[in-house]
């Protein structure tokens, strides 16, 4: 389980954070975060008017949590 870790100048609001914001904690570009909205693959977007939107927590850690698949164990071969 993952568990995202903010550096102190990313302020969140209650709400979740901007895409510039979410982009930098998940080390992909905002573009790759609009590309995803337009797609329907990413984390779930808030979209609270045309021009702003925000991705809760909760959403971020989920979507990160669901595309994390188990180290492999080359021991085991």
């Amino acid at each position: 389980m993952v568990d995202l870790k903010f550096p102190p100048e990313v302020e969140r609001s209650p709400l979740g954070l901007t895409r510039s914001q979410a982009a930098k904690a998940l080390g992909v570009s905002e573009e790759a975060l609009r590309r995803w909205e337009a797609e329907g693959a990413g984390p779930t977007v808030v979209r609270l008017s045309e021009r702003r939107a925000v991705y809760p927590v909760a959403e971020l850690t989920a979507f990160i949590n669901s595309r994390t698949k188990p180290a492999r164990d080359d021991a085991a071969r």
